[in-house]
């Protein structure tokens, strides 16, 4: 008998996971441990996004070799960048797009797009999901493959459940699908 997905699951343990964590945080256990359940090899740098340091360029030089990106409202916005850079599929929490003004070197997005799971909060105040969706809808192409999960009952801290769900999700469907690099 063979089980779908099972020889995709113990490859994807040593699958290579970048997790970009939010202005002033870190990736907590909870967080990790979840991830853990998908991958043994988490990239997980801690960033000062208030340092004038082009963390894009740091980060695709220092992560090259990841299979997937996980981040979180500023890490969500490095993370946005760093996944159609390297090509890697994604899933995003509240990506900080509105802020992009802010931040040098980054490149033109007119380019396909990977995978990407971006999940936006209605109730966010600190990173305005409506805002955030506007500055995606520049970016996409029409066979772009992204998927925006609008969450009306979310604000910007992520609780572990959802965190858990839309792992499972991302993830898994790498499992279904066969994808890889």
């Amino acid at each position: 008998m063979r089980i779908f997905g099972a020889h995709y699951l113990s490859e994807a343990l040593f699958m290579k996971i970048l997790y970009l964590h939010g202005l002033n945080s870190r990736l907590h256990e909870d967080r990790r441990e979840c991830i853990e359940l998908y991958s043994k090899h988490i990239y997980a740098p801690s960033i000062d996004y208030m340092q004038p340091v082009d963390w894009l360029g740091k980060v695709l030089e220092e992560y090259a070799d990841t299979d997937f990106v996980i981040g979180s409202s500023a890490g969500g916005l490095l993370g946005y960048y760093v996944s159609i850079s390297l090509q890697r599929p994604a899933l995003l929490f509240n990506p900080a797009l509105n802020y992009r003004k802010e931040v040098n070197n980054l490149p033109s997005l007119q380019v396909p797009k990977p995978i990407m799971h971006i999940v936006m909060g209605a109730l966010d105040k600190d990173v305005p999901a409506k805002e955030s969706l506007r500055e995606l809808r520049k970016d996409l192409l029409p066979s772009d493959p992204v998927t925006v999960h609008w969450k009306y009952d979310l604000a910007h801290s992520i609780p572990i459940n959802v965190f858990q769900d839309y792992c499972r999700l991302a993830l898994m469907s790498r499992a279904i699908k066969g994808e890889s690099r």
